[in-house]
């Protein structure tokens, strides 16, 4: 029998638009729940199959009219508190994270998620820049009402711009090589009120995970030569993007079932 490498891979569907020219790797996990019901004369835990779900995590890179994926040169913007530290970045990531809350009732087999909180959070590796220093030190070492810092970053194009404050900042020092910055930031929503962020809309996935009420997307798998195919309303649990010199940008979305998925 053949073995399926990835090109065997026919359909990998994301809210109806194919993402295989750009899929770098996928996860499919089906998790089945027991309840114990092993007996006082039982010598063997029994179990009972009492709830089901499906993730699915995947890996992508992006690509520019033309054909040419999107890479560091297409960050045209990186700023925190309004200063621009694009030349000194060495690295960047970005993470969205969904608080969920199991939504199904007595008669469903299947979870069906509710998303109850949002957070993000972000880190940034750099060289030491003079220019800098006193925005970024004087915020690590000043007074708390000082820790809010606007992040944006601008790649492609399209702007990710979140309220957020400075949690830690390491300052490292060793022979031989660069003085470097390590900050780490999360996300700060006001009291009573969504988070304000960009993008905006749902033109795309990455706009969709940063603004959907919790409404879900459709996925369709197909890893082809007669394998079944997988359908089924998924999630964004977990979603985000990195990017680095001389390297492309990567982003990452984690899914979690909504309801029945099915195999056909």
């Amino acid at each position: 029998m053949a073995r399926l490498t990835g090109v065997d891979v026919t359909v990998f569907d994301i809210g109806g638009e194919s993402v295989l020219a750009d899929l770098r790797q996928a996860e499919v996990v089906s998790t089945t729940q027991f309840a114990d019901v092993t007996s006082v004369i039982s010598g063997g835990e029994a179990r009972e199959a009492v709830k089901q779900s499906v993730a699915i995590r995947g890996a992508l890179t992006s690509t520019k009219s033309g054909g040419a994926r999107v890479t560091h040169l297409d960050v045209s913007a990186l700023t925190l508190s309004g200063l621009d530290y694009r030349t000194v970045v060495e690295s960047g990531v970005f993470e969205g994270q969904m608080q969920l809350d199991d939504g199904s009732g007595l008669g469903d087999e299947w979870e069906f998620p509710v998303t109850v909180r949002k957070d993000y959070r972000a880190r940034l590796e750099m060289m030491v820049d003079s220019g800098g220093s006193v925005a970024l030190v004087g915020k690590a070492f000043g007074a708390l009402a000082g820790k809010d810092i606007s992040f944006l970053v601008t790649i492609n194009g399209i702007g990710v711009s979140v309220p957020m404050r400075l949690a830690q900042f390491s300052h490292l020092i060793s022979s031989g090589s660069r003085q470097k910055w390590v900050i780490d930031l999360v996300g700060s929503a006001a009291v009573g009120a969504a988070y304000p962020t960009l993008p905006s809309g749902n033109s795309s996935l990455l706009a969709f995970a940063f603004n959907s009420p919790g409404a879900g997307l459709p996925v369709v798998v197909d890893a082809g030569a007669g394998q079944p195919v997988i359908s089924g309303d998924f999630l964004v649990k977990k979603f985000g993007f990195k990017f680095a010199r001389a390297a492309v940008v990567e982003s990452s979305y984690d899914f979690v079932s909504l309801g029945p998925v099915v195999s056909s």
